[in-house]
């Protein structure tokens, strides 16, 4: 009798202690009794970790900071049990759902892991906290590729070369073509270049993240690469070439947009379009593009491009319908206004001149010297 007495007062006390810890708050004690022996403890998970870098979707490729420094890293958990000593757990795995292992950690001390070696593939990381007592949540999952036989590209390789920054000319009155927009980048070189995972700033409404190409694109030796809110087939495009890469999120304004920046998947700038106020392009009845020059100097500098106005940037081999659409998408810039094409135009001037000049001279020739034989024949 005196033992279960015992008993019920224990129980009481311990009753009493729970309600005060769970009313203190963030943490909870549970009392657990068996046969005469009662224990208590922290059950309180840790604060899940925030992975910090690299970047969600990061490409570590030949020239990239990772490289360099290959860590994974990861903000601090904290326990709110008094005798919690936090550590952690890193994941990764080759596959998005998580069934392809790739590496499991032991128990880390601190916030991040040193990854030097990782070999070239996909990998889908995370990591959770451990007091001691208590696992936290997994983390969100990133991704991290890893591409040591990526091209390596210089700043100018690949240009943004032409702009449809107003859209097309409305086919009727009524109807709206603002946004059938389209951008043009250009290989300056002669070997083909993977622009996969590239960038570009500015390209979508302010506030948004940057327009992305997806993986496994490349532009041709010397070739042009159009992206455009909509294919060619669409109701609301007025183009008759075929685009690259529709991407529905272009969004250009038509003054304030900000630079356009072309930055490769390791995050390098390689080359800039002038955008806050644009140099170039019409955007009255007449649609008309904002072309690079055909050398095609500093993007930042408003006098690399000029508009597209030759009759030939006007016809079917670009639009549905000739009218009131200006300009070479997916194709060589034709424009005579080109400041640094001025040089071949005046001495295409200056050939058909001296033909002119010299055809008269050969005609007399010819006539004189049938005349100069009727003279040795009458000696």
């Amino acid at each position: 009798m005196k033992g279960r007495i015992l008993k019920y007062l224990i129980l009481v006390i311990l009753a009493g202690t729970v309600r005060v810890g769970f009313s203190a708050a963030v943490f909870s004690d549970q009392a657990v009794l068996s046969d005469n022996e009662v224990s208590a403890g922290c059950w309180a998970k840790p604060t899940t970790p925030t992975l910090v870098s690299p970047a969600d979707g990061y490409m570590a490729v030949p020239g990239s900071g990772w490289l360099a420094n290959p860590v994974m890293d990861w903000t601090d958990s904290y326990t709110t049990c008094p005798s919690g000593v936090i550590q952690y757990r890193y994941e990764s795995y080759h596959d998005a759902g998580l069934t392809s292992l790739a590496y499991h950690s032991s128990l880390l001390s601190a916030s991040q892991i040193p990854a030097p070696g990782t070999s070239d593939g996909d990998y889908y990381w995370r990591v959770a906290a451990f007091d001691g007592t208590t696992w936290s949540d997994w983390s969100e999952v990133w991704k991290l590729t890893v591409d040591r036989s990526y091209q390596t590209v210089g700043a100018g390789d690949v240009v943004i070369n032409e702009v449809m920054w107003m859209g097309s000319a409305p086919v009727e009155e009524d109807s709206n073509r603002s946004d059938d927009e389209w951008i043009e980048l250009r290989n300056m070189t002669d070997y083909e270049i993977d622009i996969g995972q590239w960038e570009i700033e500015n390209a979508r409404s302010s506030g948004q993240p940057s327009l992305m190409i997806p993986a496994s694109k490349a532009i041709a030796a010397n070739g042009y690469f159009l992206i455009a809110n909509y294919s060619e087939n669409s109701a609301n495009s007025a183009l008759n070439v075929s685009v690259d890469e529709v991407n529905a999120s272009i969004s250009l304004a038509n003054s304030g947009n900000g630079h356009l920046v072309l930055k490769d998947a390791a995050g390098n700038t390689i080359d800039e379009a002038k955008g806050n106020t644009w140099p170039a392009g019409e955007s009255g009845t007449q649609k008309k593009s904002m072309e690079r020059n055909g050398v095609p100097g500093d993007g930042l500098d408003a006098g690399s491009w000029h508009t597209c106005t030759d009759a030939v940037c006007n016809d079917g081999t670009y639009w549905d319908v000739e009218g009131d659409n200006y300009g070479t998408p997916g194709g060589e810039n034709h424009s005579e206004n080109d400041p640094t094409a001025v040089g071949e135009k005046q001495a295409g001037e200056a050939l058909e001149t001296a033909q002119a000049t010299v055809e008269p001279f050969i005609e007399d020739g010819q006539a004189g010297g049938e005349s100069g034989g009727a003279t040795e024949e009458g000696s």
